[in-house]
């Protein structure tokens, strides 16, 4: 709010780094899902 009087309080939830980790959902993303299944394809081909 010290820049703008429009910023509130549920903006910074959305900005959190953990939200952002778990925002991106293209292929060789950070989301939990991405991490999951780039894992599973890891195993199956290397092990």
């Amino acid at each position: 709010q010290k820049f703008d009087k429009k910023i509130t309080q549920d903006v910074f939830s959305v900005l959190s780094p953990i939200q952002s980790m778990k925002s991106k959902t293209s292929y060789g993303g950070t989301s939990p899902q991405g991490v999951k299944k780039s894992i599973q394809y890891a195993i199956k081909k290397y092990l």
